[in-house]
């Protein structure tokens, strides 16, 4: 039996909704003294946040540095870079050697005319290493780019890093990271800088560039 049209329940009034804000933001840092040696010992009562020169509550503090570390590095092989290439190899070997830790994690790109995935998620140095002897100049020694068929040109820098920082980064947890090897010279990128910059701060990533 059809109810008539004013009988008829209403299941849009009886869909709960639910809305929430939050105004905590995450502020990352480190300190480092006047000799360039860092300083784990500050309180919060060390530190001051101004936003438009108004000071914010600091509501949470913590030093995370037990917490798990996930690591994008980030290697340009523009041929710009092709005299490097070699160098840029052994520096990242022996980075991934004194930094990595057991319950982290690491990933490896290469970035020139085109974006390379050359090695995912690992804590494996071997797969690492093996990701790395894949830098070739000009070429991303074949790894599963995250922009397909983009071949035009340049050094994509602000792309590479939109791409570490939105589509790999964005969903981990704890401490994050980008290190860039690179001469910091970007051209043919899709992105602006200020997409790049923006996808990383969304991310709560640290980006540290190597020259």
């Amino acid at each position: 039996i059809a109810l008539p049209a004013q009988q008829k329940p209403q299941l849009q009034d009886q869909v709960p909704t639910f809305s929430t804000t939050s105004d905590l933001v995450n502020i990352l840092c480190a300190v480092r003294d006047k000799k360039g040696h860092l300083i784990n010992t500050l309180e919060k009562a060390d530190f001051q946040i101004l936003e438009d020169g108004k000071a914010q509550e600091i509501k949470y503090f913590n030093r995370e540095s037990s917490l798990p570390l996930t690591i994008g590095l980030l290697i340009d092989s523009s041929p710009s870079q092709g005299n490097l290439i070699g160098i840029e190899q052994q520096a990242s070997s022996e980075f991934f050697s004194s930094v990595l830790r057991d319950k982290d994690m690491a990933f490896l790109i290469s970035f020139d005319s085109s974006v390379d995935l050359l090695q995912d998620y690992t804590n494996d140095r071997r797969l690492l290493e093996r990701g790395l002897g894949q830098v070739r100049v000009g070429g991303g020694g074949g790894g599963m780019g995250p922009v397909p068929g983009q071949q035009t040109g340049g050094t994509h820098l602000y792309d590479a890093l939109f791409l570490a920082s939105a589509d790999k980064l964005s969903s981990e947890v704890g401490r994050k990271t980008v290190i860039l090897v690179t001469d910091g010279e970007d051209q043919g990128s899709k992105l602006n800088p200020q997409r790049a910059i923006e996808a990383a701060q969304k991310a709560d990533v640290v980006v540290y560039a190597v020259y």
